[in-house]
């Protein structure tokens, strides 16, 4: 009779013990995962062209800088930021005339500048925003183009070229 009130005290200890030891041992084991997706980056701006007017060219006496801006809005109610990057300039309706992106310094030729709220652009984005924008937010960035030093091609050309805004989710 002892034997069997031991037996049946050692299966019910082990009946408490193995589900804990379970718990804690094991060779394989399962958690559950869950992630919210959030809206992707999202932007619209408020025109396709910035129109810079007509303008001289730079000289070692003083660069020739022309202003202009966009409005950016925010479509998405993620967070995020806007990114800009510039290009060269080529002369409208297939003409030679071109000029490289880079920091204006007379008496180089064919080099223009454009900045986007001081930031000079190069063909790498760059960020642009002092602060995340969501909701129908908008950021109105100001841009200039520097012109090109005397002696640049496209003297009475119609030059053109691209600003390329970005965003990023943050």
């Amino acid at each position: 009779m002892a034997n069997r009130i031991f037996i049946i005290a050692v299966f019910g200890v082990l009946t408490l013990i193995l589900p804990v030891a379970y718990a804690f041992g094991g060779d394989t084991g399962q958690v559950g995962a869950t992630v919210s997706v959030i809206e992707p980056a999202c932007i619209t701006i408020n025109t396709s062209t910035v129109q810079y007017g007509s303008a001289a060219f730079s000289s070692t006496q003083a660069n020739v800088d022309k202003t202009g801006s966009v409005t950016i809005t925010s479509c998405t109610g993620s967070a995020q930021k806007i990114l800009a990057k510039g290009a060269n300039a080529a002369q409208s309706a297939g003409g030679a005339a071109a000029w490289t992106l880079g920091a204006v310094a007379c008496p180089t030729l064919d080099t223009f500048s454009h900045f986007v709220n001081d930031v000079q652009m190069t063909t790498t984005s760059a960020d642009i925003t002092t602060s995340t924008i969501t909701n129908a937010a908008q950021v109105n960035p100001s841009t200039k183009l520097r012109m090109p030093c005397v002696g640049s091609s496209g003297a009475g050309a119609l030059m053109t070229t691209t600003l390329t805004f970005t965003a990023i989710l943050q």
